[in-house]
């Protein structure tokens, strides 16, 4: 037994207990009670330490009072927990009446050493084969010392704990093999001289590791590396080898294959010796120990090495250590060891790619052209340029492509290779890049000989080149015009025909393969002249409306041209040969012009020319069909705003369901919709036919037959207690659409499309302040207030909108502004009451340059009448202010409820006030052609009074009349008494406190119901007794006692005569 490390688990076992030890010191205090007091003791044998591990575990007591074998109840608990304290296993033994599982050992015994009575147990424990390296057995001892008595086990002894030793492999538990390094890298070609891995490994379930073991397994572990493990006939490295204590031992052949396994060099002190083979097939050094107390490898390979320029990328070499250690151990043989209980671990030589030979093209280049020299491929890592084959003269890195200092003509050499940007910067091959520079021919002179002239078939002109040397010229180029002459590639060029006319330039190009191009010489012009001719087209005839598309043809030298009138029209483009004459009105009434093109005066000899032709113009009609309109299903409509001039007849046609039924052939005619036309688009065409060649004109107009709009509500809708429901109404039907609207406080409402039934018309307001034109307007327009360009102050103002009845009243106004508006644009809303001062409303009232969309409000207005005035300025026509659905509403202590979908006919509603909510659905035709429909749903809304409470229960002897004591109803409701059972008379059947009567003997139930204000939310009821008693009779000398107690917590009886009681009974004095 290990006392100091028992103390130490014990210690520990206090702490995650905490409460234990004070039972223990209690348990070992009661002597008098019959408890044992003694001396325990405990011990352990290792089976087995290494995974996996079993102990026997021994447990005993010496007991030292109460004299004499120990008569009661005896437990003894063996508990196994991890490092963590976490429990493994728990097993109980027990003497008691049905166990005999504990020995007790008599003092007459000849091995009982104490001469005292012995209570001992053993067990054997089987530990788990997991990465723990110690586990803790803890043992109790437990007493009850009357046996089968109703005293309960008392804890004797928990001071007993034996650690258990869990020993693994270096592989397993908290140990790991490995080598430093896994793998060595090695650049393609580099040589590798007298490297070394080690062995790293960390041991397992040593101190280091774990340093509170009570067993660490710090004995010595045994380590070997073998050479070349894994050996591969595509991959191995050439001419690798090892040194073995001053001796070379080659492990691969010039291919990398292994050397056959014969060896002559003895690892352990590198003497020669007769040849042997190892069971590994490759070279395996000495078995060494670490010695004790080791807890990591610290071991080295033989240093290795192999020659440069033997190795490719991939090609590898492995190493492999073993590990031998208690749990495993080696055999003691160094030639032939048991490899196969080894633990291991590999590690590689690799070799790694260095960068291939940069891509580049040889550069040859004329004189003062781009020297770039470049890399064409993708560089692994960075590239270094030099100007030498021995590659010591860097001009720079870094870069793909460089930029020599040379510029004269001549050869030049560059080399560049690549290097890795990381790892071991490996050095790819050089590649050679040839400069060429060649020279430029210098700039040639021109000799011309002749004169410009006119085509005549005979006369030509004749251009010389020449040019200094060297450098040396191998051919010519003449261009005219800058373009190349084809087959003009000597140095003399004749020029005969008019298409020879132009500028010319020659070019002395250089020795191949460059062809270096020299600069241009000086230009020489050449003009050999044509006549000019031109033809102005034949004569036309147009009509007023269209433009003229003339076209005029030059000939000869001549190429251009103007255009003349003899009236006053204009041209598209007076100097363009093929243009468009518009006519004046000065041109229309005299009914025909002359038109003339007169040509350029062509450079040289050869004079202008021009020619005309007559332009005969016929008015054309004009017709106008009108504005869009709209007219209400069945109802006929009348053209009133048509137009038409200049023609010979008129025609009105349409594509509707209707018919024209008066006016045909007039600007006045009458459509008649067809019985079942409705929300249907009828085009109204006008036709005009003109004197040709004028054609035929047409306008349309577009007539929307509007349907009649119908408004459907559902019936009154009942609701308790919630806010929110669905309005209820018919969906508007295809060519309009309804708009819900509350209406209990609504004073006034303008949406510039409503009914006047339940709204305001346009008679009700009126606008001042601007002339209306073509992009000035303000006006209603889709159903909203539109002001555009109005370049003044435009004013709206509302009729007096009586509000002395209703105040105080609230006004909302809905504003719009599109396009970018200025500082000085402005919209501003104002309210006058009784006539008096125009003031700005307090939110939103005062608009100016762009915001959007915004809602101007006011509110708390008094007075006898109300007048709304809206004023608004801009100055272009792109920018508009729109305002609509101007509404008062009279000012409510609760907010209005809010409609969820305006445009829905089944919109839910939240907000609802208590009692008759009101809501207008207002249906509209899509054009405003029929006149709106509206009508008004209602949802009632009730409220749930408090639930009803007939108060408590009464109890009275001999009394006939009370008061009630029920709550009172709240939210309006109405509560009400009725009597249930037994009698009495309430006095106000309506009052929660009423005065009740008349009540008869026993049991008299009243109830109590609550209804709610509208009755609509369900009524609750709740019932009260009022109990009325006679006086009651002296019994008490009825009482029999038929049985006295006569144990604590033993019943007695009582028997009362005359009742059928029969009457149990406890004595109690204190406690439970």
């Amino acid at each position: 037994m290990k006392t100091s490390n028992c103390f130490l688990a014990f210690k520990k076992y206090i702490r995650q207990h905490i409460v234990l030890p004070a039972v223990l010191l209690f348990a070992l205090t009661q002597i008098a009670n019959g408890q044992l007091v003694g001396s325990p003791g405990s011990f352990q044998s290792a089976v087995q330490r290494c995974v996996p591990a079993s102990y026997l575990v021994s447990y005993q007591f010496v007991v030292d009072a109460p004299a004499g074998m120990p008569t009661g109840y005896i437990r003894i608990t063996f508990r196994l927990d991890d490092m963590a304290g976490n429990n493994i296993e728990i097993i109980n033994f027990y003497n008691d009446a049905t166990h005999n599982e504990i020995t007790l050992l008599d003092p007459a015994n000849p091995f009982n050493v104490y001469g005292k009575w012995v209570i001992m147990r053993n067990h054997t424990f089987m530990l788990p084969s997991d990465d723990d390296c110690q586990y803790n057995v803890f043992m109790i001892l437990r007493y009850d010392p009357d046996g089968a008595g109703p005293l309960p086990y008392s804890i004797i002894d928990l001071t007993q704990m034996q650690p258990l030793a869990n020993w693994h492999t270096d592989d397993d538990g908290d140990g790991q093999i490995a080598i430093d390094p896994v793998i060595h890298e090695v650049c393609e070609g580099e040589p590798l001289v007298d490297f070394r891995f080690r062995d790293a490994s960390t041991f397992a379930c040593t101190e280091a590791t774990v340093p509170d073991l009570s067993d660490p397994n710090d004995i010595e572990r045994h380590v070997q590396f073998v050479y070349g493990t894994t050996p591969s006939a595509t991959q191995g490295i050439p001419n690798l080898s090892i040194n073995v204590y001053g001796r070379i031992v080659q492990l691969t052949d010039a291919s990398g294959n292994p050397m056959p396994n014969s060896w002559t060099v003895n690892p352990l002190d590198g003497s020669l010796v007769a040849p042997y083979s190892t069971a590994s097939g490759f070279f395996e050094g000495p078995v060494i120990s670490t010695g004790p107390n080791a807890t990591g490898g610290s071991q080295q390979t033989f240093p290795i090495s192999y020659p440069a320029n033997v190795t490719v990328p991939n090609d590898y070499f492995e190493v492999t250590v073993r590990n031998w250690n208690y749990c495993n151990p080696w055999n003691l043989s160094q030639t032939s060891p048991n490899a196969a209980d080894a633990r291991t671990a590999t590690a590689m030589i690799f070799v790694v790619d260095a960068p291939p030979a940069p891509v580049a093209q040889d550069v040859t280049i004329c004189e003062g052209e781009d020297n770039t020299l470049e890399v064409t491929s993708t560089p692994v890592g960075t590239l270094f340029w030099y100007s030498d084959a021995a590659l010591t003269n860097q001009v720079a890195s870094g870069v793909s492509s460089y930029t020599p200092p040379d510029v004269a003509p001549g050869v030049y050499d560059y080399y560049v290779l690549d290097q890795d940007l990381a790892g071991l910067l490996c050095v790819g091959p050089a590649t050679e890049i040839i400069l060429t520079i060649n020279g430029i021919p210098n700039k040639p002179s021109i000799t011309r000989t002749g004169s410009d002239f006119c085509f005549d078939g005979t006369s030509s002109i004749t251009l010389t080149a020449s040019a200094t040397t060297p450098p040396a010229i191998l051919y010519w180029q003449w261009y005219r015009e800058g373009t190349p002459v084809p087959g003009a590639t000597t140095n003399t060029l004749i020029l005969s025909q008019v298409a020879h006319s132009g500028e010319y330039t020659v070019r002395a190009f250089g020795v191949s393969p460059t062809f270096c191009p020299g600069p241009l010489s000086d230009p020489v012009d050449v003009l050999i002249g044509e006549p000019a001719t031109v033809n102005a087209g034949p004569n036309q005839t147009i009509c007023s409306n269209t433009m003229a598309t003339i076209t005029a043809v030059p000939g000869g030298s001549a190429t251009s041209g103007t255009w003349s009138t003899s009236g006053t029209g204009s041209f598209g483009n007076a100097t363009s040969l093929s243009t468009s004459y518009t006519p004046s009105a000065t041109d229309i009434t005299a009914g025909a012009v002359n038109l003339t093109f007169t040509t350029n005066n062509p450079a040289g000899p050869c004079p202008a020319v021009s020619d005309f032709l007559i332009l005969t113009i016929v008015r054309a009609p004009q017709v106008n069909a009108g504005a869009d309109d709209a007219t209400c299903q069945g109802t006929p409509y009348t053209v009133s705003d048509a137009t038409a001039s200049n023609y010979v007849t008129l025609t009105w046609s349409e594509d509707g369901a209707g018919t024209i039924t008066s006016g045909q052939g007039t600007l006045t005619p009458t459509y008649t919709p067809g019985g079942a036309e409705a929300n249907a688009t009828v085009t109204l065409t006008l036709t005009v036919t003109g004197t040709a060649p004028c054609a035929t004109v047409t306008d349309t107009k577009i007539l929307y037959v509007d349907r009649t709009p119908v408004a459907t509500v559902g019936p009154v809708q009942n609701i308790c207690n919630n806010t929110s429901a669905n309005l209820s109404a018919t969906a508007a039907a295809s060519g309009t659409f309804g708009e819900w609207t509350f209406i209990n406080n609504l004073v006034w409402q303008e949406t510039f499309s409503e009914s006047p039934q339940y709204a305001t018309s346009g008679t009700e307001w009126t606008t001042s302040g601007i002339t209306p034109d073509s992009d000035t307007y303000f006006r209603i327009e889709s159903g909203r207030m539109a002001g555009r360009d109005l370049d003044a102050e435009a004013v709206w103002t509302s009729d007096p909108i009586p509000i002395a009845s209703v105040s105080p009243v609230k006004v909302s106004v809905y504003l719009q502004e599109v396009a970018s508006l200025e500082n000085d644009d402005y919209i501003r809303v104002y309210y006058s009451i009784n006539g008096g001062t125009e003031t700005l409303f307090t939110t939103n009232g005062d608009n100016g340059n762009d915001f959007g969309t915004r809602t101007a409000t006011v509110t708390n207005l008094t007075g006898n009448d109300l007048r709304i005035i809206i004023k608004c300025r801009n100055d272009s026509n792109d920018e508009y202010y729109y305002f609509d659905n101007i509404v008062v509403r009279q000012v409510s202590a609760q907010a209005e409820p809010v409609i969820m979908t305006v445009t829905s006919a089944t919109s839910g509603v939240t907000g609802l006030w208590q009692g008759d909510n009101r809501f207008r659905w207002s249906v509209f035709s899509s054009h405003n052609g029929c006149d709106s429909a509206s009508a008004v749903y209602t949802i009632r809304r009730d409220i749930s009074p408090a639930a009803a409470n007939a108060g408590p229960a009464q109890t009275f002897c001999e009394t006939s009349s009370t008061v009630l004591a029920a709550n009172a109803a709240t939210n309006g409701g109405t509560g009400t008494w009725t009597l249930t059972g037994g009698s009495g008379t309430v006095a106000e059947p309506n009052n929660p406190l009423s005065a009740v009567s008349g009540l008869g003997y026993g049991v008299n139930t009243f109830r109590w119901t609550i209804t709610s204000a509208l009755g609509i939310c369900a009524s609750t009821s709740s019932t009260v007794t009022i109990t009325r008693n006679r006086n009651p009779i002296d019994l008490s000398g009825n009482v029999t006692i038929v049985k006295n107690p006569v144990c604590y917590n033993t019943p007695g009886q009582l028997q009362i005569t005359g009742t059928e009681a029969d009457v149990k009974y406890y004595l109690r004095t204190g406690g439970v």
